[in-house]
């Protein structure tokens, strides 16, 4: 038999509602009890409106069905599952002291970690006192907190998108005032609180015990399921004053006497808050003491100063800076409310965009975990690893998910990625704690700068040449067609798009009633390999290819037309060579392209009717083919073809070139 729970949120705590409903026994591992609980509880209860379900036992927790030894666990939750349909937790009931192993348990659906875990070192350094998510409880005299390490991964799941179905207000606070005031002490005398950690009949210990036990002569210790039991020949009364009370509990046996030879059990749990220790005291914090209402007075928290803002997040393209506050001046105690308002606030720094060819932020970020298979199969120790672009779930947006090179299977690899990276290839909002926030196209963190400064009612007019808050006014359109027919099968150049070059559109299509054994490729202008088609491989399906910053998105091969474009109004970052791949009967291709470039970047035209000036560069030439243009010459530099037309342009006029251009000696020539 196990309730049937509803949470309810309030500031202050949570309250349970309890239906008793028969369920199966269980009697396995822990983790088969978790999961179990998990599905029952997410097919049982119509009304889901809890966020998170405890189911608290009599029964043992046992890490193997087996063996009753390994029947000692506490608790068992997975971590950060709060709102999730795994938001389970099971708590063995052994009396008041219960309540810190349910704090203990929600903490871990809350992301906490054990206080012992290295990921906590940074942050409890300095901190000595008994904490709350202590792997194994600690049977000192100091009172429970929560750790640093336990505020900072709880703040950071509760800043996260994770924590969203927390932010429902409740429908009624079921905490009330009346509670504040309250010790359970008041509510609950010493002998039924034995009663609820040993079983009905159990009373106080009527001999004096020890809060360290094994220490005293002729005394007998044992431990069995997780208790001490101690037993000793010296009979007096538990507050003759010898030892101090409240310590610890000392119980007999569920029948109300000691163990079968005069001893008493012990969980090493204090005494509850208020319970009475002597005339006109009770216990607190573990000890007893003179009894003062103004020790449970709640007392609001208030913010401390603003800590110093940490380092960037990245050297350039737009990092972010943190300062934290802590809610310690004073610390809220006795039910007094939490502050509210941010904990944490960020800032914008190294704003400057990146160099050209720089990896993206999101790359390195994958990279790093080159060499390393995560247990995952078919991978080896050489395996790099790329980001996985194009995710069309906003929660996955500032998750890293990287795929092996070369593959397109795509794995999780972080739950988030670092601050300041922004939420995808061509998105200037900015990852933060694992949430995409608004970001501007100059790198700031809410900035509402964006490719256009104009609005137009609530639509911006983005700048179509990819100038951060331009017009369009610096703008220019560079379109052409190719048709010319490849002498032989093999790679033939069309155009070089420079870098800087946005809104590409580049068709390809067969002459009607002819076979087109015509395929586009891309060449990276920069270290001159094929990123499309080369190598005599086409790709005949839809795909995508990251190339520098920017996705650039390909129809395959078995489109009509085939087609190649790049997302509006962001730039490339290096230089791209179109070349049209010829085989089979050779027939001539259909090529028509279009970009908008900065009108400063723009491949020139030639003056005043001036031939155009040529100069012996090592790079690729500037080339604009018009449909009423026709083949003048060639230039052959190596493995590379590229077919010059009948005009090089400049400034606003066209030239026509000589038929024969004289001295190229076959080098490769660019533009002044």
């Amino acid at each position: 038999m196990v309730p049937r729970l509803r949470s309810h949120r309030a500031a202050k705590g949570i309250a349970l509602d309890l239906e008793p409903l028969q369920v199966s026994p269980i009697h396995k591992t822990f983790q088969h009890m978790l999961r179990k609980f998990c599905v029952w509880q997410h097919q049982s209860i119509t009304d889901k409106t809890h966020d998170v379900a405890l189911l608290l036992s009599r029964n043992m927790i046992c890490k193997n069905a087996t063996s009753k030894d390994s029947c000692t666990t506490l608790g068992v939750a997975e971590v950060g599952s709060m709102c999730r349909k795994t938001g389970c937790a099971i708590v063995r009931d052994k009396g008041l002291f219960t309540s810190y192993t349910i704090a203990h348990e929600i903490g871990h659906t809350l992301s906490m970690p054990h206080d012992e875990d290295k990921k906590c070192e940074q942050f409890n350094k300095g901190f000595v006192h008994n904490s709350i998510m202590n792997k194994m409880p600690k049977y000192d005299t100091t009172p429970l907190l929560w750790s640093p390490c336990s505020r900072h991964f709880a703040t950071d799941f509760l800043d996260s998108n994770k924590a969203r179905c927390l932010y429902t207000p409740p429908s009624k606070n079921y905490v009330t005032s009346s509670y504040l005031s309250v010790l359970p002490g008041d509510k609950f005398e010493v002998d039924r609180q034995c009663d609820m950690e040993f079983g009905s009949g159990s009373k106080i210990c009527p001999y004096q015990v020890h809060s360290v036990c094994c220490d005293i002569q002729n005394a007998h210790c044992d431990l069995a399921d997780s208790n001490r039991v101690s037993t000793s020949p010296l009979s007096a009364n538990l507050n003759s004053g010898h030892l101090p009370v409240c310590e610890h509990l000392w119980c007999t046996t569920n029948n109300g006497s000691s163990t079968s030879n005069g001893g008493c059990k012990t969980q090493w749990s204090p005494w509850a808050e208020g319970t009475k220790c002597g005339p006109n005291s009770w216990c607190y914090q573990r000890k007893c003491v003179p009894k003062n209402k103004e020790d449970v007075i709640p007392i609001d928290g208030g913010w401390g100063p603003w800590q110093e803002f940490g380092p960037c997040s990245r050297t350039c393209g737009g990092g972010i800076k943190a300062s934290h506050r802590n809610c310690d001046s004073p610390v809220p105690i006795n039910g007094g409310t939490y502050c509210t308002g941010e904990s944490v606030r960020y800032i914008s720094c190294n704003t400057m965009d990146c160099e050209a060819g720089t990896d993206d932020f999101r790359a390195l970020q994958c990279a790093a975990f080159n060499g390393i298979t995560k247990n995952l199969p078919n991978l080896t120790s050489t395996v790099e690893w790329v980001p996985k672009y194009g995710l069309e779930n906003p929660e996955d947006f500032c998750r890293l998910y990287c795929r092996p090179k070369k593959s397109s299977a795509y794995y999780l690899l972080k739950d988030k990625v670092l601050d300041g990276t922004k939420c995808g290839l061509t998105s200037f909002n900015i990852c933060i704690n694992g949430i995409c926030r608004p970001g501007g196209c100059d790198n700031k963190l809410e900035s509402k700068m964006a490719l256009g400064k104009f609005f137009v009612i609530l639509n911006r007019i983005n700048d179509d040449c990819g100038i951060c808050g331009g017009d369009n006014s610096h703008c220019q359109e560079v379109s052409g067609t190719y048709d010319k027919l490849a002498p032989t099968s093999g790679y033939n150049s069309v155009v070089k798009i420079p870098k800087g070059s946005s809104n590409i559109n580049i068709t390809q299509s067969s002459y009607p009633y002819r076979i087109d054994e015509n395929y586009l490729a891309l060449v990276d202008g920069q270290t001159k390999e094929y990123i499309l088609n080369g190598n005599y491989i086409a790709v005949t399906h839809e795909t995508d290819i990251v190339f520098g910053s920017l996705i650039i998105k390909y129809s395959g091969t078995n489109a009509t037309p085939e087609w190649i474009t790049t997302p509006k109004n962001h730039k490339l970052t290096k230089d791209l060579w179109l070349e049209v791949l010829s085989v089979g009967n050779l027939t001539s291709p259909r090529i028509t392209y279009k970009y908008i470039i900065n009108r400063d970047q723009a491949p020139s035209f030639c003056n005043n009717g001036n031939f155009c000036k040529i100069s012996k560069l090592n790079d690729y030439y500037t080339l604009l083919h018009q449909p009423y243009w026709h083949h003048q010459g060639m230039i052959i530099a190596g493995d590379w073809m590229l077919i010059i037309d009948a005009y090089c342009t400049r400034g606003g006029s066209r030239i026509l070139l000589p038929t024969t251009l004289p001295n190229l000696d076959l080098t490769l020539y660019t533009l002044w």
